[in-house]
């Protein structure tokens, strides 16, 4: 297990460095294996809650909705939120904010970014996953979701390496029971983040503020839920 670990950082470091050279060189080759130290070795000191239905949310969205319509190595390439972009999934025309909520939760969203809800593209729906702990052997978990992932990856090395790569550091970090928990997915709701819907722009904040956290109503969004199927948008994109 650890030469293969070994093996798939050492094809990674050597891709992603080349392009370097000098002094800049040593310094990316450090910045990149650091990049992967939970996947060498995990800390399993556990997530925080917002990271762990987050982290959850994404990998049920690319594993279950995305790789059923397109290939599993585009969906590893479109799903660029591990990468602190503004959006989690960006697909041709279209881009896709996932949230996730635990059933019991705030009845509320958390924007964490004024750049979130920014579209870049043709369009953004802002996807809403509710879950909520099972005992049932239907439910899906951390682990399972991953294995699933890397399954549908098995026979494309460079895209098997970027997924574990993105994941590295929140799977690696994260406590053995919240690998192992079940969940069920209760609802998914799509909505359309067009000019209307309740977010703040860059624009209305005033200058000296350099950061803008936020909550919106889910009992607020009725009127911006996408008529379209989901298959059917993320199927065209």
């Amino acid at each position: 297990d650890e030469k293969d670990k070994f093996t798939i950082v050492a094809k990674d470091v050597s891709h992603y460095c080349s392009k370097y050279s000098g002094p800049e060189l040593f310094l990316k080759v450090q910045e990149r294996i650091k990049s992967w130290a939970n996947f060498l070795k995990p800390t399993r000191t556990g997530l925080s809650h917002s990271e762990f239905v987050g982290f959850l949310g994404e990998l049920y969205t690319i594993s279950k909705l995305f790789m059923k319509w397109h290939l599993p190595s585009d969906v590893i390439r479109f799903w660029i939120g591990p990468e602190g972009k503004k959006q989690d999934i960006t697909l041709n025309s279209i881009a896709v904010e996932v949230k996730t909520t635990i059933s019991g939760d705030p009845r509320t969203i958390k924007i964490s970014s004024v750049e979130q809800l920014e579209c870049v593209t043709k369009s953004l729906y802002l996807m809403h996953i509710v879950a909520n702990p099972s005992d049932s052997e239907s439910g899906v978990s951390l682990e399972i979701l991953f294995q699933e992932c890397l399954e549908a990856l098995s026979h494309d090395m460079n895209a098997e390496t970027l997924f574990l790569q993105k994941t590295s550091k929140l799977y690696g970090k994260a406590s053995e029971s919240q690998l192992s928990d079940l969940f069920s997915i209760l609802s998914i709701s799509l909505f359309d983040v067009n000019e209307d819907f309740p977010f703040i722009t860059r624009n209305e904040i005033k200058e000296g503020i350099s950061a803008v956290q936020y909550e919106v109503l889910i009992s607020a969004l009725k009127e911006f839920e996408v008529t379209k199927s989901i298959e059917e948008i993320i199927k065209n994109g």
